[in-house]
């Protein structure tokens, strides 16, 4: 939820749930997006905690070194592997 909003409508008294919460600032907080604010980036960073130094998405898609051609960003993708025999 937009953070202005939220303390527009919580000062006409219309959250009343978060009405015992809102002082003490553990249920209310603006939550700052990642750089770049792309939603692969920030949904990865706010699943796992780690901002995306760490977790390495930065995008839908990445770029195949050898061709340049976009590639699936989230998905590793490997040759089947034989099943013996």
């Amino acid at each position: 939820m937009d953070p202005t909003l939220a303390r527009k409508v919580h000062g006409r008294g219309q959250l009343p749930n978060l009405k015992g919460a809102w002082p003490t600032g553990r249920t209310f907080r603006t939550l700052a997006s990642t750089q770049p604010s792309e939603s692969p980036v920030a949904w990865s960073s706010f699943a796992t905690g780690v901002n995306p130094g760490k977790h390495n998405i930065f995008d839908f898609l990445v770029r195949d070194f050898q061709t340049y051609f976009p590639d699936l960003g989230m998905v590793k993708k490997e040759p089947p592997s034989s099943c013996g025999g």
